[in-house]
């Protein structure tokens, strides 16, 4: 029999008397929800004591979750959502939670459900700092969202569903906006879920270009290209085997560094089973990455039960995407054009041994969240999504040259405009980690894990774990805006073999051959220009010699000598199947880089089967140097070959020479921000790390303390966990961390954000002696405008005001006195407050508008300045009036608006809703940066500095 578990009494009238539930079981939103079930995962977190969980209906029909508890320590109810977040599928999740000091009992001693209070209609803290509406639209929004959500406010920045909402309470908000005169489709509110969006759409976004307006725009400037441009690669990031970094990456190949890890019987992983792991043929030895089980699903996020179920390459290619980006200097969130992502993984070994096997996991989060969360067709449109990427998503698989097709195909689309900014790719992943594979005589695998490229003893490959990601834009854009350049990629080619060869799997010279002509001839480069080829390089005793009788037929021959150096970077990490590509990709524009091609790791003697003698290459034993020959630029070819016959070969050439940053300030402002406290701190080591490894390089650090901070101020996403950092030279900065130095460092938590920018000033009887001395001395922008306003100013009093506020040396006090003047009083805040404001504007940092009398401390705008200061200047070319003194102090009073003793205030400004600090008076002493540390250090944001300086890492 059935049983609902409800409790009721048929009444004889034969009528149902419901009486309520015999479980603790609920219906909310048409789901069956154990409250037992919430409350137990509740209780699982270290810092809950006791938790109940209730459902309420505080308005009419609209039941809500609340869940309730007792906390041993401090807890934040973001917190404890997150917690929820990876033990309970979305449905169970409360709406709303409710601390208390103890819970409600009845006399009996049970939980006393009824006397459970009603939830706060507090906002619940989120990981984005509130944000006030400003406009009318994003007021209504804001307002409706608040009563249908049962809180006090809403930011517009706020995520709907994020907040409680669901697919009951979005038609209600249609619904109410509708009363207000608000048209919005539902669609829209789940394509637009936070204010912010929801208030572009309705108002019509005039900063968003129509499509037909961008299509005609894009196809008109690639019809409009002279030439086929070349495409820069500004950021790269990739986890290989025995390094977690491109950084270790190339310290290894430096070494000659055999990465392959190898594992006794014991350590290899407990599922493979005792026949296998015991057969004399097993081969226990491939390329592992390090920590590829581990995923920040928050961070992206992801719903951690769905992370749970998700390929580790998809999210391990998120993590290293991200990195990416970053490496690049660009949040895709701030960036005007459209990114593309071209991406490929290996086979899904993990949803075979790791999710297949439970059912009950997939019912939860539901059977196509799991296929999009495993599949290959979703590994560039899930990151596409996860970063907003508008761009080209494109998921491509040809085997072991998907990454160097996918660099093909980005670098195609960039030429042809369809994104300005493109990621290309791959990742290979083998579940379990530490296993191995069976050696069959003849096969593609090697005996013992190594990978002798070349070599007389290479007997075949090592297929190992590893991802490896590039950003790509139009050099022309990349110059243009100062992007680092580590290579520039001319000319890409992509064919196919057909069916001219042995077999399926079986490669082929002409195919291979083929491919690396089209490649030269798209790049307009002649062979004997190339002195580097990154070869696909398996080590089979087929696949060695195939390559090379294609390379030389590709380069005609040996017409030239053996000018051209081939190498693999498999003989270091073994073949990283569909990352091989981007792997070699990575290699050699780091070579480029740092004018060194590395050695060819465990080649001794050549395979007898290549004919060496009669080709243009040769193969390292050591590293050998790659300088830069003025007027000969360095040329390299890369080559990835799949099995199935689709090839690939790209060119790459030498970066353009970077300019030198220019004079910077004496000291600089590091701003580092992340999601949590946690992951802040290890931010902040890396930095020192960074630093203390750039400094340990030679005895003069390479890098620019100014580029660096430029970096971390433009080129990073801020999150609400923000840190300062003050420091002049790469020792200040490490100390300063080391040290934890409270003067030099701030740290705190943004919880809400301010509308916008206000300048606000100091009034009469702030002036001393040598304010803005040392602005003067240190940003031209200060200088130019301060010296304009003293310059009109001495026109009309006769005395060079200048003079008075920078006084000679044993004349400070008598300078002083006359800066008690009224008339020299304020003409000298007019211009350092003037210089100042002019200074913050270039900067970039624009005040809004003053609205409303609370205002009245700013009322002295720099709209109006502007005109004053022409009025100033109209004022000098006068005739002076009879009452010399009398006239000049009119014209310093209308000049300063006014501005009475009274009227001083703090000096401090607001910009894009965070607090910014700034040292009004100018003063740049030791003394003077810190005092600001404490400040602006407070966590809030970063003052940004306009440097028109290349983006670093």
């Amino acid at each position: 029999m059935y049983r609902t578990g409800d409790r009721a009494a048929e009444l004889p009238n034969g009528e149902i008397d419901y009486k309520g539930r015999i479980d603790g079981q609920v219906k909310v939103r048409g789901y069956r929800i154990e409250l037992g079930e919430v409350e137990v995962a509740m209780e699982k977190h270290p810092a809950v004591e006791q938790a109940v969980a209730n459902v309420r209906e505080d308005r009419p029909g609209l039941k809500r979750l609340i869940g309730y508890y007792v906390a041993k320590s401090e807890l934040s109810t973001n917190e404890l959502r997150k917690h929820l977040a990876s033990l309970l599928p979305d449905y169970m999740q409360p709406s709303a939670f409710v601390a208390v000091k103890e819970l409600p009992r009845t006399p009996s001693g049970k939980i006393d459900r009824k006397a459970l209070p009603a939830p706060d209609v507090k906002r619940p803290d989120l990981d984005v700092a509130y944000a006030g509406p400003t406009t009318a639209v994003q007021k209504t929004l804001a307002n409706v969202w608040a009563d249908l959500l049962g809180i006090d406010r809403v930011g517009i920045d706020d995520n709907f569903f994020d907040l409680g909402g669901n697919s009951l309470l979005s038609i209600q908000c249609v619904a109410q906006l509708e009363g207000h005169g608000l048209k919005l489709p539902i669609v829209k509110l789940y394509q637009h879920p936070t204010i912010r969006a929801c208030a572009a759409f309705l108002e019509g976004d005039a900063s968003t270009m129509a499509p037909s307006e961008m299509a005609k725009a894009r196809v008109g400037a690639r019809h409009d290209a002279t030439k086929r441009g070349d495409v820069a690669i500004i950021g790269m990031s990739g986890r290989f085997p025995g390094a977690e970094s491109v950084e270790q990456l190339w310290q290894n190949l430096l070494a000659k560094k055999n990465s392959i890890s190898t594992w006794t019987v014991d350590e290899l992983d407990p599922s493979i089973p005792a026949e296998l792991r015991n057969d004399p043929d097993y081969v226990k030895a491939r390329g592992v990455i390090a920590d590829a089980d581990k995923f920040d699903a928050g961070f992206f996020g992801v719903n951690p039960k769905v992370a749970a179920l998700m390929d580790p390459q998809q999210r391990v290619f998120l993590e290293t995407a991200w990195a990416a980006l970053e490496d690049a200097a660009y949040d895709p969130a701030q960036f005007a054009g459209l990114i593309g992502v071209y991406a490929g993984m290996g086979n899904n070994t993990y949803f075979t041994r790791n999710v297949i096997g439970h059912p009950e996991l997939i019912e939860q989060v539901g059977d196509f969240a799991v296929m999009t969360a495993n599949e290959k067709d979703y590994i560039a449109t899930r990151l596409a999504f996860e970063f907003d990427l508008r761009g080209p998503a494109l998921s491509i698989h040809t085997a072991c040259s998907t990454s160097l097709v996918a660099i093909a195909q980005a670098f195609k689309a960039l030429r042809d405009g369809e994104c300005d900014m493109a990621l290309a790719g791959g990742i290979a992943l083998t579940v379990p980690f530490n296993s191995g594979i069976v050696y069959n005589e003849g096969g593609m695998y090697s005996p013992d894990g190594s990978t002798r490229t070349f070599d007389a003893n290479g007997k075949g490959t090592s297929f190992s774990d590893g991802c490896g990601i590039i950003v790509l834009k139009r050099l022309d854009d990349a110059e243009r805006d100062k992007d680092h350049i580590y290579a520039v990629i001319k000319g890409a080619a992509l064919n196919n073999d057909g069916s001219d060869k042995a077999s399926f799997t079986a490669p082929s010279v002409r195919g291979q051959a083929e491919v690396i002509a089209m490649a030269q001839a798209d790049a307009g480069v002649s062979p004997s220009e190339i002195t580097y080829v990154e070869t696909h390089g398996t080590a089979t005793p087929l696949g060695d010699p195939i390559e090379v009788e294609a390379l030389t037929l590709a380069f005609g021959g040996k017409t030239n000598g053996h000018h051209c150096v081939i190498g693999s970077i498999k003989s270091n990490i073994g073949h990283l199947t569909p990352a091989a590509g981007a792997a070699g990709v990575i290699k050699t524009a780091l070579a480029l880089r740092e004018e060194v091609i590395p050695a060819n790791v465990g080649f001794e003697t050549p395979n007898p089967a290549i004919d060496f003698a009669n080709s243009p290459f040769r193969v390292l034993t050591d590293n050998e140097a790659w300088p830069r020959v003025p007027g000969t630029p360095r040329i390299a070819g890369v080559s990835s070959f799949g099995v199935g016959g689709t090839n690939a070969h790209v060119i790459l050439a030498e970066p353009p020479v970077a300019l030198a940053s220019s004079a910077s300030r004496e000291k600089q402002l590091f701003l580092l921000s992340a999601k949590s406290k946690t992951s802040l701190d290890a931010m902040t080591d890396n930095l020192r790390s960074w630093l203390l490894l750039d400094s340990a390089r030679s005895a003069s650090p390479s890098v620019s303390l100014a580029d660096a901070a430029y970096t971390l101020q433009v080129g990073r996403r801020h999150f609400k966990h923000r840190r300062l950092i003050v420091g002049g030279s790469h020792n200040e900065v490490i100390e300063a961390i080391a040290n934890k130095d409270a003067q030099l460092i701030g740290t705190r938590e943004l919880h809400e954000a301010a509308p916008g920018v206000v300048f606000m000033f100091p009034g009469q009887g702030s002036q001393y002696v040598n304010m803005g001395r040392d602005l003067c001395a240190s940003e031209p922008v200060f200088k130019q405008h301060f010296d304009q306003c003293c310059e009109l100013f001495s026109k009309e009093f006769g005395t060079d005001l200048k003079a008075i506020i920078f006084p000679k040396a044993g004349d400070e006090e008598k300078a002083a006195e006359q800066l008690k003047q009224t008339i020299y009083t304020q003409a000298s805040l007019f211009t350092m407050h003037y210089s100042l404001a002019k200074l913050w504007m270039h900067w970039g940092i624009v005040p809004g508008r003053d609205d409303g009398p609370q205002h009245r401390r700013v009322r002295c705008g720099l709209s109006r300045w502007r005109v004053l200061l022409g009025r100033c200047d109209q004022a000098c070319r006068q005739p002076r009036p009879h009452d010399a003194g009398t006239a000049r102090r009119q014209h310093a009073q209308r000049a300063c608006g006014g501005r009475g003793r009274g009227e001083e205030t703090p000096r401090r400004l607001q910009h894009r809703g965070e607090q910014r600090s700034a040292v009004v008076r100018g003063q740049r002493s030791a003394r003077g940066d810190r005092e600001a540390a404490s400040r602006v250090g407070e966590g809030r944001h970063h003052l940004q500095v306009a440097r028109d300086q290349p983006r670093l890492p």
